[in-house]
């Protein structure tokens, strides 16, 4: 198995490929459908063309299996993305992804890196999150105990933008 940067678009299609066949196995267990992207810009090319980001991926027989969308900002790495074909979780593809993405931010300099958060409630073995929470405890880096919560900073324009989804449901259902 190989780990390398996907460039560009290649990158982008490979990361929403196996976002989406992560997806299909997180709604077939009852959890929540993710890796979906409808927007006309697509914020993970915005974020490769500022130089802030890169995708990461496993390679495996020829083929990607797994992928990471990783972002750095004054010397903090952010896992930010990420998507993985059931071959993938077989071979242990996404934590080699990881360990080998965190030598070379490393070896670049930065400082610290963020495996991205879970709820408070993962804590609980009954919790459907207990086995990420576990997996991400396991890399043996710190446990930060982070508030949640957002924060509309325009809100006309949130109003506006909920009138207009409104809007274009009645006239799609009609």
């Amino acid at each position: 198995m190989t780990v390398t940067d996907l460039p560009g678009d290649e990158g982008i299609a490979e990361l929403r490929r196996l976002q989406s066949a992560s997806g299909e196995r997180i709604a077939q267990r009852g959890g929540p459908r993710i890796g979906t992207h409808s927007s006309s810009i697509d914020p993970i090319a915005v974020l490769l063309e500022a130089g802030v980001a890169r995708i990461i991926g496993a390679k495996l027989d020829g083929r990607w299996v797994s992928a990471g969308l990783f972002t750095c900002f004054n010397g903090l790495v952010y896992h930010t993305l990420s998507g993985h074909e059931q071959v993938a979780l077989e071979t242990q593809a996404p934590t080699l992804l990881l360990w080998e993405t965190i030598k070379r931010y490393r070896r670049e300099g930065a400082r610290r890196f963020s495996l991205g958060g879970a709820s408070i409630g993962a804590v609980d073995p009954r919790s459907p999150e207990h086995g990420v929470y576990e997996y991400k405890r396991a890399f043996g880096g710190v446990t930060l105990e982070c508030a949640s919560g957002t924060k509309t900073l325009r809100r006309t324009a949130k109003r506006l933008l909920r009138l207009l989804e409104g809007a274009a449901g009645l006239v799609s259902t009609r």
